[in-house]
């Protein structure tokens, strides 16, 4: 992971269908290629596109698979200015396969 971002140009570059870029836990992911499959549909990633999604994807949980799958549109991550630290949101909850809360 090379590339490097300010919440700023996630903001101004990662709006559009072509180049969808979501902040989590400070990485960022171009989600263009996901936008037909994501199970959530297309409108919940274009609502966080260029944004910080951390809080809303932590809370609705997501299994492991899913979680791993979330790597492959990983693109960069934020410039350390601009990281949070993200304290007052807890990691996700996790799922068993047929979508009830494991503990």
């Amino acid at each position: 992971m090379s590339k490097r971002f300010t919440r700023s140009e996630v903001a101004s570059q990662g709006t559009t269908t072509e180049k969808p870029l979501l902040i989590i836990r400070n990485k960022v992911y171009n989600v263009a290629s996901w936008l037909g499959d994501h199970p959530g549909g297309k409108e919940i990633l274009m609502m966080h596109a260029g944004k910080d999604a951390t809080k809303d994807y932590e809370e609705i949980g997501h299994s492991d698979p899913a979680i791993e799958h979330r790597e492959t549109y990983l693109v960069g991550e934020l410039v350390p200015q601009d990281q949070s630290e993200y304290a007052d949101i807890p990691k996700r909850v996790n799922y068993i396969a047929r979508g009830g809360r494991s503990s």
